[in-house]
């Protein structure tokens, strides 16, 4: 280009490129194959391409038969006798877009996919942990209608058992992630409970709990609740 905007010199990929002869391509400007510039926007992009000396950048021209083209230019500045000139290589990119435009798509369908399958285990965790209180349930209902004293308790320990089991699916089901559990909010959670369900209401039990902030697997906190379940309780 002529710093002015009119093609000084076009070769053959440019013409094949835009379906225009060479002749008609050295009779054109600048915003006649490319929309994004006007007349002012063209100049001033051009001096900015003076200014910096080299730029590249995409942007979208149009061919003869008014098929437009994703372009990646690569342009220079320079002078030759006095004339200032910028120099600049035009290479389609509509393969590149295509490639692009199809991974975002395939990301978006995978990331869509994810979040299902994330709701959907988060839905398992929550009718697991139905599952197992509709079953602490039934054994409140026994645990009622017995006087045995021996019988009582182990009701009232496999409801608690029970009940350190369903905790862990119930924080599953809350927590943001399904790859681990906060254990120090496990662990609050599962002694306050315990404390619940097994203290007599005189019993003044005090919790003082110092854990830092550990995250454990849905099989290691179930088998680490279980062991201070039965440290707790007995």
């Amino acid at each position: 280009f002529t710093f002015d905007g009119h093609f000084y010199y076009v070769n053959d990929a440019a013409s094949r490129m835009l379906g225009y002869s060479k002749e008609e391509l050295l009779r054109m400007n600048l915003w006649e194959m490319d929309l994004n510039f006007s007349t002012l926007e063209a100049q001033k992009f051009l001096q900015k391409i003076k200014d910096v000396k080299h730029t590249t950048f995409e942007t979208m021209q149009t061919r003869k038969d008014g098929k437009t083209l994703p372009i990646e230019v690569s342009a220079n500045y320079f002078t030759h006798e006095g004339e200032e000139f910028i120099c600049a290589f035009g290479r389609d990119v509509s393969e590149r877009r295509n490639y692009q435009n199809a991974i975002e798509a395939a990301n978006k369908e995978l990331t869509k996919s994810i979040a299902e399958k994330e709701t959907l285990l988060k839905e398992v965790h929550h009718r697991v942990k139905n599952n197992l209180e509709i079953i602490s349930s039934l054994l409140s209902m026994q645990y009622r209608r017995i006087n045995d004293t021996n019988m009582r308790m182990i009701l009232q320990q496999s409801r608690s058992r029970i009940h350190t089991m369903s905790l862990v699916h119930e924080f599953l089901y809350k927590s943001k992630t399904l790859d681990d559990i906060n254990l120090k909010d496990y662990i609050q959670q599962l002694l306050t409970d315990i404390v619940s369900l097994h203290a007599q209401e005189e019993a003044n039990i005090t919790l003082n709990i110092d854990i830092p902030q550990i995250h454990f697997s849905t099989d290691a906190s179930i088998r680490l609740g279980m062991v201070l379940h039965e440290l707790c309780v007995n």
